[in-house]
């Protein structure tokens, strides 16, 4: 999570013209009067609306006219600074500096809901209890989101990290050894593995082990098999196997048996030993 502390959200309903530094960083919501923007190489001359990330020291022009409606969102965190790439900000997560674009249009059809938020968010600010204080940063971590995921894609490579994360993610890779998936990379077992800790934050044997928990749980959810059944679906000889991965086979056994007494509380009939079914 990007930790950061909300100083101020306020509103601007008034006609101005001007450049200036940014002393703050900020998120800001452009619905209105717009005549011209423009900041790091990036120009805007329509009244189209959008969020703005910036960060402390950008130098912004700007243009709006008395229909002006401008809502501004300031920032303290660490995590955040310019980048030098022109429309880009960066930010810090996972310990890893990330690339985002400053700036994310919105449709029209979407603004009432994001006037409503800013509102809100307006009045939770203004009253700081404990509580409005985290539904607060709940709300500037859902524009976030949203931005994120209008960005989700646009900037990613086909590094060899995430060739062998489509590798991991395939379910033909199950039984494989990681050297040899390191292999269809052009890398060492030892270079790939420290190329993907250094991009996603985890080793690839990590990763793999989230993954089978995560089809592991889904399994249990959808399906009558037994967590032995699964541990074998998913390429373990035994159990005890699946058990030395960060516990997982115990995070299978609780739960299944919450899912079983759940059931059984609502059929009366559900077998403790669930027969084989089709599929994964």
């Amino acid at each position: 999570m990007l930790p950061f502390r909300v100083t101020s959200v306020i509103t601007f309903r008034y006609a101005k013209k001007g450049t200036y530094v940014q002393a703050y960083h900020s998120i800001t919501l452009s619905l209105a009067g717009l005549r011209k923007w423009h900041s790091n190489g990036v120009t805007v001359k329509d009244n189209q609306p959008f969020f703005l990330l910036s960060a402390r020291g950008t130098e912004i022009e700007f243009d709006y006219d008395h229909q002006r409606e401008t809502w501004g969102i300031m920032l303290d965190t660490d995590h955040w600074r310019r980048s030098k790439a022109p429309g880009m900000l960066e930010i810090r997560l996972a310990g890893k500096w990330t690339q985002l674009p400053m700036l994310t249009q919105l449709d029209q059809a979407h603004v009432p809901h994001w006037q409503q938020e800013m509102t809100l968010m307006r009045e939770l600010f203004m009253d700081p209890l404990p509580l409005n204080s985290i539904r607060l940063e709940l709300g500037v971590m859902g524009i976030l989101r949203h931005v994120l995921e209008q960005h989700a894609g646009t900037t990613v490579k086909n590094t060899p990290a995430r060739q062998l994360k489509v590798l991991l993610d395939c379910p033909d890779s199950r039984l494989r050894p990681m050297h040899e998936l390191a292999g269809q990379t052009g890398y060492s077992a030892e270079h790939i593995r420290e190329l993907f800790r250094a991009e996603f934050g985890i080793s690839p044997s990590q990763y793999r082990t989230q993954r089978r928990l995560a089809e592991a749980m889904d399994c249990i959810a959808h399906t009558r098999l037994s967590v032995k059944e699964i541990t074998y679906r998913l390429g373990f000889k035994h159990v005890s196997h699946f058990s030395s991965e960060n516990n997982a086979a115990e995070d299978l056994k609780t739960f299944s048996e919450a899912k079983y007494l759940s059931l059984q509380g609502q059929t009366g009939n559900f077998t403790k030993n669930p027969v084989r079914v089709g599929g994964w």
